[in-house]
């Protein structure tokens, strides 16, 4: 495993990458939080794994703060890159989901967070990043401008 480790103002990040042919990443660790990313093996993000790390009697133990799971809509017997399902967990409890419902296009026409609608439309959205950050904006956009 290749180790990078680059200094911030008051925190050191620790790169860690895969040893395979592409060198993906294998984990990110600031202040003893690892993120560690999680792929299929169509090299799909599948979502993302944060623990903690510890030393008890010089032996590192690791305790799952959160996790992230993204499964992906799938035709008949073809895979597809269109997540269907994000669920998040924290201290291993499963307890919000988001789920996406797409058109015949592969247009985005319904999202789902827990069970509830937060958009329902046809509309092109230009920037398909799927993490909470961006879900919560265009939820308060949403409720905010009753779209």
């Amino acid at each position: 495993m290749f180790s990078q480790t680059a200094s911030a103002v008051w925190f050191f990040y620790k790169y860690d990458y895969k040893t395979t042919e592409d060198k993906s990443l294998d984990s990110i660790t600031v202040d003893g939080n690892t993120v560690k990313p999680n792929t299929d093996a169509l090299g799909r993000n599948t979502g993302k794994t944060v623990v903690k790390q510890y030393y008890v009697n010089e032996e590192l133990h690791e305790d799952t703060v959160a996790e992230e799971k993204i499964s992906y809509v799938k035709f008949g017997d073809h895979a597809t890159s269109l997540p269907s399902t994000v669920r998040f967990a924290k201290g291993g409890v499963f307890n919000n989901t988001i789920q996406y419902r797409y058109d015949s296009m592969g247009n985005i026409v319904e999202v789902l967070e827990n069970g509830r609608g937060v958009f329902i439309g046809n509309f092109i959205i230009c920037v398909l990043v799927f993490n909470r950050v961006f879900l919560f904006w265009m939820k308060n956009i949403i409720e905010n401008f009753q779209l």
